[in-house]
């Protein structure tokens, strides 16, 4: 349950941004940002270096680890691969549905749980500033942290950033598999076939994810401290 003025008050907080998660969010997003980078390099060594598709004319033995069968065969060898690369390296989270304890250990929670728990703070210290006293003690923002109604919403935004987390990176997985089939019948050597994926990578899943990073840190700040003034009985900001 929310007070009445959750709404409008979620787009005051998300605008002002008065608590600074500045820090966070450009943390969170630089990490981001490590782990696609990851990606394209993973991509670069088994598609170049490796010669997966074993497109190199005259070249030694190597893994090529997609360089079999048809066209249709190396297309579906490397999609599955890369689902792989992608639940490891960039969701952290394997099961296909995703579980709570897969979300409180993924990566990312770290930085969901930073931003929430800093709007918790902010809360509280507002309230303290009336002369009011918090139940569980102004410090103890980790006994706060515990309480139900805390719980729950952590557990509603882990699941909201892991499911547009996931649709991020399945529409990025679908545009390079397109650039991938575009670049084996027009007979692309492996570096263009490398960089061009490279490039939709960048343009589709780096983009949208450091964009979600910065803007759910806001929107975690903005739930931890309404849901805390709810908590402390405080209907209107």
């Amino acid at each position: 349950m929310t007070c009445s003025c959750h709404n409008r008050a979620t787009l005051t907080i998300l605008q002002r941004d008065p608590t600074q998660t500045l820090t966070i969010r450009n943390s969170f997003a630089s990490q981001m940002g490590a782990r696609f980078r990851q990606l394209k390099g993973d991509i670069r060594k088994s598609i170049v270096n490796n010669d997966a598709f074993g497109l190199r004319l005259n070249a030694p033995a190597g893994p090529r680890e997609f360089s079999f069968g048809s066209d249709a065969d190396q297309i579906r060898a490397f999609r599955q691969w890369l689902r792989k690369q992608v639940r490891r390296g960039i969701i952290e989270v394997y099961s296909e549905d995703g579980s709570e304890q897969e979300f409180r250990n993924a990566w990312w929670a770290v930085f969901l749980n930073t931003g929430y728990t800093a709007g918790i703070t902010h809360a509280v210290t507002q309230y303290t500033k009336t002369g009011r006293a918090v139940p569980f003690g102004v410090g103890n923002v980790f006994a706060i942290a515990q309480q139900p109604i805390h719980a729950e919403a952590l557990k509603v935004i882990y699941q909201q950033v892991f499911s547009e987390l996931e649709g991020i990176t399945i529409a990025m997985e679908k545009q390079l598999q397109r650039v991938l089939v575009d670049g084996l019948k027009k007979g692309w050597n492996p570096n263009k076939i490398a960089t061009e994926i490279n490039r939709k990578v960048d343009a589709i899943g780096l983009k949208r994810a450091r964009l979600l990073a910065r803007t759910e840190i806001s929107r975690a700040h903005a739930e931890g401290t309404l849901n805390e003034f709810e908590a402390l009985g405080i209907s209107e900001l």
